[in-house]
């Protein structure tokens, strides 16, 4: 009937081997000959066989898939570093299952308890960070984790980090040193300390530069999402351009300096000929907009390579101590930072 599995026993049959030695053979195993190995997986193609992952996970005890909770998958930054983890699991074998915690607590554990259900392997983990909820629930299911680019501060736990306070530094600096006295820095509104660390980095370097005190502002978030509130940000920036003098702006990420300047361009504010972005995350590497932007980024593809790494040895019952990785960042100048 069509779309019946084709089986071991028929594979057997078409090459006159045993279900067993076909067995074998599929799995490359080194105890038959290469050349009994490649007729049977070319009889084995020309049949359509598809392996049974089902069975396989029964008899090894593993899955070979692992989980990838994220914020928001329409954020090309949260796209890239899935992308890379995949690459990474495929020198493993595994497949990889991306599920999205909108940055909200209870979809987050829902996203855990649907990765353990599938009986994935392991999961690498970049955290709401709105409590530890979600690393308890990791470790009451026993499943092996790895937390990307966040961590759960004061707890144990293996992590790749970027140098965030020098990321908001390396921004504010970027400004500074083409001109720009006043500057703003636009907050996120939750609680993800990796972005806290950037805006103490940017205060970190208007206290090195001199800036006065009423030269440096933070913009505040009042909304649910980056979206909205680049709304009432940009109308804030228009006025603090128009009123005040201000120049340089520093955006907590490269998606929500997209939103101000879309925005902006509604208050007849232009980038960068009028008010100057810099961002973080260097979404522009992968995800070009019409304006690329001046961005903050790292080497996201050691940081998610080494990740998976010290992922397949949490799995494979590793037991040294967790460790933090931080990794180094850089100024990416697309020209945003004058006119």
């Amino acid at each position: 009937m069509p779309g019946e599995r084709v089986t071991l026993s028929e594979i057997a049959k078409a090459t006159g081997y045993t279900i067993n030695t076909v067995s074998r053979a599929l799995r490359n195993q080194s105890d038959i000959a290469v050349a009994t190995r490649q007729k049977i997986q070319e009889v084995a193609r020309r049949m359509g066989y598809v392996p049974n992952m089902a069975a396989s996970s029964l008899r090894l005890g593993r899955s070979n898939t692992i989980a990838c909770i994220v914020g928001y998958v329409v954020n090309p930054y949260f796209g890239l570093l899935f992308e890379y983890v995949s690459k990474a699991a495929a020198a493993y074998g595994w497949n990889v299952m991306v599920l999205s915690s909108n940055e909200d607590e209870q979809s987050e554990l829902a996203a855990i308890q649907s990765a353990y259900a599938r009986g994935v392997d392991g999961v690498v983990l970049l955290p709401t960070q709105k409590s530890d909820r979600a690393r308890q629930a990791l470790e009451q299911c026993g499943l092996p984790y790895v937390l990307l680019a966040r961590q759960f501060p004061g707890h144990e736990a293996d992590c790749m980090l970027c140098d965030e306070e020098e990321a908001g530094y390396l921004a504010a600096m970027h400004l500074i040193a083409h001109g720009h006295r006043k500057l703003a820095y636009v907050c996120d509104g939750g609680c993800v300390a990796e972005i806290l660390l950037r805006r103490d980095g940017f205060l970190r370097a208007a206290r090195e530069a001199g800036l006065a005190q009423e030269d440096v502002r933070l913009i505040p978030s009042q909304r649910e999402s980056g979206q909205e509130d680049a709304v009432d940000q940009a109308a804030t920036i228009a006025q603090l351009y128009r009123e005040d003098g201000f120049t340089g702006v520093v955006a907590f990420c490269d998606m929500q300096a997209r939103y101000l300047i879309a925005e902006l361009r509604k208050h007849r504010v232009r980038v960068p000929e009028d008010v100057c972005i810099v961002g973080f995350d260097n979404i522009d590497s992968a995800s070009p907009s019409p304006l690329p932007i001046c961005s903050v980024g790292s080497d996201y593809q050691a940081m998610c390579e080494l990740a998976v790494n010290r992922l397949h040895s949490r799995i494979q019952d590793s037991a040294e101590p967790a460790r933090i990785e931080l990794f180094p960042v850089a100024i990416n100048c697309r020209h945003s930072c004058h006119s």
